[in-house]
C-alpha cells in the first residue's frame, strides 16, 4: 500500500513538473518547491539577481542550511502528458537568502534569491596593494582568493593591458574593486551558463566585436494578455540627448616632467547633436600617447567620450526572458501590428 501512494505521489510530482514554465532547484533541498511568482534582473558589469516566490507542501525546511548552495532556475516549455517539461534556459547560481513567509494548513510559503557567485566578493571589505601588476592579473588575482578557477571566468580580450606601478584598493568590498578597476580600462563582464558543470561563467570583453550577434526578433506590441505564442520585443521607447563634443585630459609624470601630457578625443558624432569639452585630470597614465595605446592619455580620453556618447542615443523595450542575454546585439524585424 506504501509503495502504491509512493508512485501515485511522485506521478503527481511529475505531472506538476510538466505543467509549471519555471522550476528552480536547490541543492540538498529535496522537497519540490514549486514557482508561484519570480522577478528578475540582469545587466553588465553586474551581478544578476533572481528573487523567486515558492510554495511547499514542508513547513520545516531548515533555511539556513541552504544558504551559498547551488541552485539553478529553469525556464521551461510545459508538456501535458505527464512527462517532465521540456528545460529551455537555465541559470545557475548561489542561494544569498531563503527565508519561511508564511504557513497555512495547505502549504508553506518561502522565498529565495539566487546570485551568481561573483555577487559573494561583496562581502569582502578591505584594502589592499598591488604592486607591478596590470588591471587583468589583479582581478583574476582576487577571483582566484574567491575560490574562482580557470572554469569559472575567462578573459576574450582584444587589447593586452600594461602593468602599473601601484593599484590601491582603499575599503572597498572586492567586488566594488574589480567593478571599479575594469570599467576604468573599458572592459565589461556578462555571464555565460555551462549546463555540463552547471555553474554560471564569468566572461570578461572590451570590444563591440565581442558582443553575440545573429538574434532577430519581430517588435510586437502585446494586447490585452495575448503575445500570439511568439517571442517577441514589446515597448520600444527611444531617447536622444545633447552630450559633449570631446573630452581631455591632463596628467603630471615627474619623471619626465618638460614632456606634456596632453590629449584630446573626439569621437564623430552627427553635427549639432555634440557640443562643449569634458575635461579630466590626473587618469592614470604615464604617456600621452594616442587612441590605440592601452593605457594612454588619448586612450582614456577616448574611452571617456565613448561613455558620455552612451547617453546620447538609448533605446529601451522589454524582451522575452526565455533568450535575453546580457552582451547581445538585438535585429528589430519590420514593425507587426497585433490583430
Amino acid at each position: 500500500m506504501s509503495s502504491f501512494l509512493s508512485n501515485k505521489a511522485t506521478s503527481l510530482v511529475h505531472q506538476l513538473l510538466g505543467q509549471s514554465r519555471y522550476r528552480v532547484d536547490v541543492h540538498e533541498c529535496d522537497h519540490f518547491l514549486d514557482v508561484l511568482r519570480y522577478s528578475a534582473v540582469e545587466s553588465l558589469s553586474q551581478p544578476w539577481r533572481y528573487d523567486v516566490a515558492v510554495t511547499c507542501t514542508s513547513a520545516d525546511i531548515a533555511c539556513d542550511t541552504l544558504l551559498l548552495k547551488p541552485a539553478s532556475f529553469t525556464f521551461q516549455t510545459p508538456v501535458f502528458d505527464g512527462t517532465p517539461a521540456l528545460p529551455v534556459r537555465t541559470v545557475f547560481g548561489v542561494v544569498e537568502s531563503f527565508r519561511r513567509v508564511s504557513t497555512s494548513n495547505d502549504e508553506t510559503h518561502y522565498a529565495l534569491t539566487i546570485v551568481p557567485r561573483i555577487a559573494l566578493l561583496g562581502y569582502t571589505k578591505g584594502s589592499e596593494i598591488y604592486l607591478n601588476q596590470s588591471v587583468t592579473e589583479v582581478v583574476e588575482q582576487v577571483l582566484r582568493k574567491h575560490g574562482l578557477e580557470g572554469p569559472d571566468f575567462e578573459f576574450r580580450l582584444s587589447r593586452e593591458y600594461p602593468s602599473r606601478e601601484l593599484i590601491t584598493q582603499w575599503r572597498e568590498t572586492d567586488l566594488e574593486f574589480i567593478q571599479r578597476l575594469l570599467a576604468e580600462v573599458g572592459i565589461y563582464w556578462r555571464y555565460e551558463m555551462d549546463s555540463r558543470l552547471e555553474q554560471d561563467v564569468v566572461i570578461f570583453q572590451d570590444s563591440q566585436q565581442q558582443y553575440e550577434f545573429g538574434v532577430t526578433l519581430p517588435l510586437r506590441n502585446q494586447a490585452g494578455m495575448s503575445d500570439s505564442g511568439q517571442e517577441s520585443i514589446w515597448d520600444i521607447q527611444t531617447a536622444y540627448n545633447v552630450v559633449s563634443g570631446s573630452v581631455a585630459t591632463r596628467d603630471y609624470n615627474y619623471r619626465e616632467a618638460l614632456k606634456p601630457q596632453d590629449s584630446a578625443e573626439s569621437i564623430f558624432s552627427k553635427e549639432g547633436i555634440t557640443t562643449g569639452e569634458t575635461y579630466h585630470y590626473a587618469e592614470p597614465f604615464l604617456t600621452a600617447g594616442d587612441a590605440e595605446s592601452t593605457e594612454s592619455g588619448a586612450f582614456f580620453a577616448r574611452l571617456r567620450h565613448e561613455r558620455i556618447l552612451n547617453a546620447q542615443y538609448r533605446v529601451s523595450g522589454i524582451p522575452p526572458a526565455l533568450i535575453w542575454r546580457r552582451g547581445r546585439y538585438w535585429k528589430q524585424m519590420a514593425r507587426c501590428r497585433m490583430r
